[in-house]
């Protein structure tokens, strides 16, 4: 069966539908550009803009909100333009700045790298596989620098530093619905710059995470399966005995 590429989706006129036409009528910055350069460099476009001043200033504002709008679509919605421009932000960007600086801070072992993921690199929902996916390979990509400064480049004063925030209010997240507003507040772009200055001047490595719910599991009194957890390893503990050919004894290491 082709791929369905009518006006109208499968379940009609919706909600949806009404969506998608605002994005690309009023929130289309590729139809909204023009308007505003013909307002700035032609005679007529002049004249009319000063007789319009108003709704010059709302094509302005909508061509703003279009330019800084990140879309937010399924797999088969999203464009590979809109794919590679998620990924060249939230991920390709950590690879050529630190590609670009990492020298000299290893040659100094000082200084510090900000890697900002989200916790969408936890948890994927639909419409937002790009995003995620995006954010779980920046979270890789810290992970596996604070190894590389140990251990490849003898850079262990390089501090590293991991940013796991939520929903934060950006235009990125024009229309999201937050169900626990209680229990994951909404975070202003004010306060997640805060969080990162503060552990800038700490001088220290770290993972920030925002918000700070240490509060949820607090009075979590959940059953254990296992009453003893101690003993129960010690029973499953190998004895040297026990061990069969196919396993690898590890001497202990020798202190340095």
């Amino acid at each position: 069966m082709p791929l369905h590429n009518g006006f109208l989706p499968h379940e009609e006129f919706k909600a949806d539908t009404v969506l998608k036409i605002i994005r690309n009528t009023a929130l289309n910055p590729k139809l909204l550009l023009p308007i505003i350069l013909l307002a700035r460099f032609t005679k007529k476009g002049e004249d009319l803009s000063i007789l319009h001043l108003l709704a010059l200033s709302r094509i302005k504002t909508l061509f703003y909100i279009g330019i800084a709008r990140v879309p937010s679509t399924t797999l088969l919605d999203a464009s590979e333009r809109d794919i590679r421009f998620t990924f060249d932000v939230n991920t390709l960007a950590h690879y050529w700045i630190v590609r670009e600086f990492l020298p000299l801070l290893i040659k100094a072992d000082h200084g510090m790298v900000v890697t900002v993921a989200s916790v969408a690199a936890w948890v994927t929902v639909p419409n937002m596989v790009d995003y995620s996916a995006s954010k779980a390979a920046s979270q890789s990509f810290h992970e596996g620098l604070a190894a590389e400064l140990k251990t490849r480049y003898g850079a262990p004063r390089v501090r590293t530093v991991v940013v796991n925030q939520g929903y934060t209010r950006t235009p990125l997240f024009t229309g999201y619905h937050n169900d626990s507003p209680w229990l994951m507040p909404a975070l202003g772009p004010q306060t997640v710059a805060d969080a990162i200055v503060c552990q800038v001047l700490s001088g220290t490595s770290g993972q920030l995470l925002l918000p700070a719910n240490e509060t949820i599991m607090t009075k979590f009194a959940g059953r254990k399966v296992v009453e003893d957890v101690d003993k129960s390893y010690e029973t499953k503990e190998p004895r040297e005995a026990d061990v069969g050919a196919s396993a690898v004894l590890v001497p202990p290491q020798a202190k340095e």
